[in-house]
């Protein structure tokens, strides 16, 4: 799974957010552990990866001269060498806008039920992700293994990320604090002004052309190979199975095509889940 889907997965939390305040278990269920170590686990694959690519730039330089690659040799050398880093950074952009969202809600469903069970798990996940956005712009910053038409590429993404991240958190201004969420907190208020206008040609309309907007934003990505597959399906699994299935049971045109396979997923995750961890947590 493209991390890019996940993106999609944040708007539809952000649509169906009373229903998912309201239909939240006041009991932490087991698939919101679940997205913790699914998270931990992406984390630690970046930062080994991210590791490993810094070593490996510090000890680049040739202790003695060798004959250096020229013209299509070199772009082919650099752009080889590079592509898993430009796919990992993509990758923990692209992850920003449902970190973040889930953020939100953790917030507003404990705000909602007086407690703070939620947003203690996802405000953990959140703030650590903000530390590998750090060590990405960093590779954007200064990077001589990054040809510059990538890092100007990756920066595209990140301005366009941004933007859609604070998009998606003006709605849950009304449940939660988002003002450490936000990029930008003007924006996020901005946006909000723009939904109540935009709540004029009904909710549903609104949220079409909002969809058709996000599709058409991450609709391509530079790398055809997500970095980390199976743990992006396995945090989208992880989110899903939070709440009740049928919040996320719709049709076609309302939802992305995965989220259907991924629900049915979901629910054996949610089942086998609560048949092991259920025990613990009653004793």
């Amino acid at each position: 799974m493209h991390a890019n889907e996940l993106v999609h997965l944040a708007a539809l939390l952000t649509h169906y957010r009373e229903t998912v305040i309201r239909e939240a278990d006041p009991s932490v269920p087991p698939a919101l552990m679940d997205y913790w170590a699914t998270a931990k686990a992406r984390h630690c694959r970046w930062a080994e990866f991210l590791n490993d690519a810094s070593h490996h730039n510090a000890a680049s330089a040739p202790s003695q001269p060798q004959e250096a690659p020229t013209g299509n040799d070199l772009a082919d050398a650099t752009e080889r060498k590079s592509y898993p880093l430009q796919a990992c950074l993509e990758e923990i952009l692209l992850s920003e806008p449902l970190t973040r969202v889930f953020a939100a809600a953790g917030a507003a469903i404990d705000n909602s039920l007086g407690m703070r069970e939620w947003s203690p798990v996802t405000d953990s996940i959140c703030q650590r992700q903000r530390e590998f956005l750090g060590r990405a712009m960093q590779w954007l910053l200064a990077s001589p293994i990054l040809p510059f038409a990538a890092r100007a590429e990756l920066d595209q993404l990140r301005r366009r990320i941004e933007r859609w991240t604070d998009f998606l958190l003006a709605p849950w201004m009304r449940r939660a604090d988002v003002t450490l969420l936000a990029f930008d907190y003007d924006r996020v208020e901005d946006f909000a002004e723009t939904l109540a206008a935009g709540h004029r040609l009904g909710e549903e309309t609104y949220w079409t052309l909002s969809q058709a907007s996000l599709h058409g934003a991450f609709r391509r990505t530079r790398f055809g190979l997500p970095f980390s597959a199976r743990l992006n399906r396995q945090v989208a699994v992880s989110v899903l199975g939070c709440f009740p299935q049928s919040l996320f049971s719709l049709d076609e045109q309302s939802a992305p095509h995965w989220v259907p396979r991924l629900l049915r997923t979901a629910g054996q995750t949610e089942r086998l889940l609560d048949s092991a961890l259920r025990p613990t947590y009653r004793s």
